[in-house]
C-alpha cells in the first residue's frame, strides 16, 4: 500500500516548487482566480509561526500572526484541551 509523503518530503522541495504546487492546485480546481498565490488581488489565509512547522507539531501551537478573510490577528489565543494535546505529543 501507498503512503502520502511526510513532511520530510516537503524538505527537499525548495520555495518555488512548493508555490507552483499551490498555483497549480488552485488552477485543477479553477480557483486561481481566486486564491493559489499571494499577491495583490487573490484570497490567501496564512499562519505566522515563530519556528519551522517541520521540526515538531509544537511550532504550531502559539502563533505569531494569522490573516483570515482579509482580517490580521496578532498573537491569536486558542482553546486547548489537554487530551488531544496528550494525543498529538505521541507522535
Amino acid at each position: 500500500m501507498s503512503h502520502p509523503p511526510g513532511p520530510w518530503a516537503f524538505r527537499r522541495t525548495g520555495p518555488d516548487q512548493r508555490a507552483r504546487r499551490h498555483r497549480a492546485n488552485a488552477a485543477i480546481l479553477g480557483l486561481d482566480r481566486v486564491t493559489g498565490a499571494v499577491r495583490t488581488g487573490l484570497a490567501a489565509d496564512l499562519v505566522v509561526l515563530a519556528s519551522n512547522p517541520l521540526d515538531g507539531f509544537r511550532a504550531s501551537v502559539d502563533p505569531e500572526l494569522v490573516i483570515i478573510g482579509g482580517s490580521i490577528i496578532e498573537h491569536p489565543t486558542v482553546t486547548r484541551f489537554d487530551e488531544i494535546d496528550a494525543r498529538l505529543d505521541s507522535f
